[in-house]
């Protein structure tokens, strides 16, 4: 192996695949909390909030603002103790959509909101971000992230 062979080439490598596929391609210090495009309000926040709230608004026009609001909740803080519950919810949610009861004209009604457009996939905001600093009991820093409509899936 070439002693020019780095883990970096690599990762370059990828995120130029990615970019091929369609992917934006960001470098995580570009979009974290302190920088002066910050796509995140605190290094422990791991959803993009604008880009899932943008998506809730392009997949979901019909929904209320009620309905997105308690969809990105749900999604944000996932109330299970359970990982694995958790994790089934999370599941469920991204392929069959985020169920929530709001009121509308003083009624109680169920709304389905969609996290991804799985018929139209350029609908979704495809983003690979690189260096993408998590910091909570422990400081991480993945070589990439792929995020999808601002949720982070790989």
């Amino acid at each position: 192996m070439p002693a020019d062979f780095t883990e970096s080439v690599v990762e370059d490598a990828a995120l130029e695949w990615f970019r091929e596929l369609g992917y934006t391609v960001l470098h995580g210090p570009d979009i974290a909390p302190d920088s002066t495009r910050p796509e995140r309000a605190a290094y422990g926040d791991i959803i993009l909030a604008t880009r899932l709230t943008d998506a809730l608004v392009r997949l979901n026009p019909d929904a209320s603002l009620q309905a997105r609001e308690e969809a990105f909740r749900r999604v944000g803080q996932l109330g299970s103790p359970s990982l694995v519950l958790a994790n089934r919810d999370f599941h469920r949610w991204l392929v069959d959509g985020v169920s929530v009861e709001v009121l509308r004209d003083g009624e109680p009604r169920g709304e389905l909101l969609h996290l991804i457009d799985f018929d139209g996939p350029a609908n979704n905001d495809w983003l690979a971000v690189n260096q993408f600093t998590i910091v909570g009991e422990t400081e991480r820093r993945p070589d990439i992230v792929l995020f999808v409509n601002g949720l982070p899936l790989v």
